[in-house]
């Protein structure tokens, strides 16, 4: 698809985005997120299945739009603050989304792009561990970790979690660097 079709469905995506955000009760509607970017129902059907697919559309979107943000250049600590900072800046949208489709879209969202980023540096961080456990048990050990780290995001993304940026970065770094050290230790045991 060309150019104008992605600026169409930018548009009905960011129609979504507006009436999620204005917390606009009632139904959202094809019709109410056609008629707010201006189409007809036709020209979104003809990009969208349906109201599902647009909202995986959008939150592909913002997720990427997060992931873009953070680079794989940085410290661990300069990433964690990265992704809290990029996950706070989105975090209305994140809660509008959890609000109105629930909350496999919020764990869709997190857990596989936080996810992702963070496997990266959990791989880097174990590298040396892989020789002493294997890379089965590295592998499983890194999704744990991550997994872990994701959820907390998700936690504090939802209010179930109730902490600052600064103590949530802390924390995460620290919980996600003590996690690392077990994995490590495990790695010493079994060798």
């Amino acid at each position: 698809m060309g150019k104008k079709s992605d600026e169409t469905k930018n548009a009905l995506a960011d129609a979504l985005l507006t009436i999620l955000l204005e917390g606009e009760r009632g139904a959202i509607t094809v019709k109410l997120v056609s008629e707010r970017a201006g189409v007809d129902r036709q020209t979104f059907y003809y990009h969208f299945r349906g109201m599902e697919e647009l909202v995986g559309y959008l939150s592909e979107r913002e997720t990427s739009a997060l992931a873009a943000q953070i680079g794989h250049d940085a410290s661990f600590d300069e990433f964690v603050g990265r992704l809290v900072d990029q996950i706070s800046a989105r975090q209305r949208v994140f809660r509008a989304l959890l609000d109105r489709f629930g909350r496999p879209t919020l764990r869709s969202l997190l857990h596989e792009r936080a996810t992702g980023l963070l496997r990266i540096y959990a791989h880097q961080e174990l590298a040396d561990v892989e020789r002493r456990i294997g890379s089965r048990y590295r592998d499983e050990a890194v999704e744990y970790c991550v997994r872990a780290s994701a959820s907390m995001l998700e936690a504090w993304i939802t209010g179930e979690l109730d902490m600052d940026e600064e103590r949530l970065k802390a924390f995460l770094a620290r919980s996600f660097r003590q996690q690392m050290i077990g994995v490590q230790a495990l790695g010493k045991h079994l060798s």
